[in-house]
């Protein structure tokens, strides 16, 4: 009985370079759509929230974002009817926006309450 010789790493060769062509074009693509989504994130307009964290007042300023990112501070301010304690609490995530950008979350840590606006 003859044993066969024959190699199969070139009978392999074809369907492995299909396979390196589809996985290139895949990783290609997705990168691609998350530059494209970034870059339209970037040239959308929308709005900035800041909390002034006043003692006696605690408010949220709100700020309009142009295409170009620049900010506006509008005048109106909106106030959380609650109470801040005077320091920064930026590090704290004092104020958060839901996933869906239907609500805004402020903490009034001098009252220690949080606000929900719509």
């Amino acid at each position: 009985m003859k044993k066969n010789t024959k190699n199969n790493t070139t009978s392999n060769l074809p369907r492995a370079l299909a396979i390196f062509a589809v996985a290139v074009l895949a990783f290609g693509s997705a990168a691609f759509a998350q530059t494209n989504n970034a870059r339209a994130q970037r040239n959308r307009a929308g709005a900035v929230f800041a909390m002034t964290n006043v003692t006696a007042v605690n408010e949220i300023v709100v700020y309009r974002r142009a295409n170009d990112g620049t900010l506006n501070r509008l005048n109106n301010s909106v106030r959380t009817r609650g109470l801040g304690i005077g320091t920064d609490l930026d590090t704290q995530g004092g104020l958060r926006l839901s996933p869906d950008n239907r609500f805004l979350y402020a903490v009034n840590a001098g009252s220690d309450n949080i606000t929900v606006f719509a």
